[in-house]
């Protein structure tokens, strides 16, 4: 059996507010397992914790208490980081350059050749279909194509993981049905995609398996029928079970 594709274990982090204020709490002791291969969401309304947590386990933050692996490695390590790809939730791309260049110069960031970058981009841009809009500057691109282009970035250095911070945000139902398309080929591949949503319903029934977070802590973890019951309908979804369980929490004496 594969190790898990991430696994958060006890992982606390806090931020201080600026000008010296308190400290504020972005996880909670998040302890979380993600099978490897498929599709996982991370769910939940905006300041639950979900980029902090994507963002421990790519190692650009580091976790006050406990700890982060990916695939058995330390999450920031370079063995780690050479299994990821990432999109970040304002897509990172470069507006002034043609799509081409930004893949092209992405792969070169990433040590590839001038030939193998060249035909990295050109299959790329194929696959999430802009080889038509290559040579147009980024900043002519629509949101959705843009989003695409990102997507293709992420996707470079062929990672086994792929970690999507908000990637349907602002994407009109068009573009988003394009992007889940594209994430199905990838879980077809055997590839792990973990992206965070907001869009609890939108997003959510398209996994294979969530975890929704409220104020850094796990409140619901399982597949679409675990977590919304043995007959999942239209009439109950998740923002329902959100609302349920942080009732829930509230009448434990967990806060709100």
């Amino acid at each position: 059996m594969s190790a898990p594709a991430l696994v958060f274990s006890q992982v606390t982090k806090d931020y201080r507010l600026s000008g010296g204020g308190p400290r504020v709490r972005a996880l909670d002791a998040l302890s979380l397992s993600i099978p490897t291969g498929g599709i996982f969401g991370l769910l939940g309304p905006n300041g639950s914790g979900k980029s902090t947590a994507l963002k421990v386990a790519l190692g650009l933050v580091r976790g006050d208490a406990g700890s982060c692996q990916v695939a058995g490695a330390s999450a920031g390590s370079a063995e780690a980081r050479a299994m990821m790809g990432y999109l970040p939730e304002q897509g990172g791309v470069h507006l002034h350059l043609s799509g081409w260049e930004a893949l092209m110069s992405h792969a070169r960031l990433q040590g590839w050749n001038r030939r193998g970058a060249a035909d990295r981009a050109a299959a790329l841009l194929q696959w999430v279909d802009l080889t038509g809009a290559a040579e147009r500057r980024v900043e002519s691109y629509s949101r959705g194509m843009r989003q695409r282009l990102a997507f293709a970035q992420a996707l470079v250095p062929d990672p086994a993981v792929l970690i999507l911070d908000e990637p349907f945000s602002g994407v009109d139902p068009l573009a988003t049905r394009r992007l889940l398309a594209l994430l199905e080929a990838l879980r077809a591949e055997g590839k792990t995609i973990v992206l965070s949503s907001h869009l609890l319903d939108g997003v959510g029934r398209g996994c294979d398996a969530v975890a929704m977070l409220h104020r850094g802590k796990v409140i619901a973890e399982g597949t679409v029928a675990e977590v919304l019951g043995p007959a999942p309908s239209i009439s109950r979804g998740f923002e329902d079970v959100f609302i349920e369980r942080v009732a829930a929490a509230a009448e434990g004496g967990g806060g709100s």
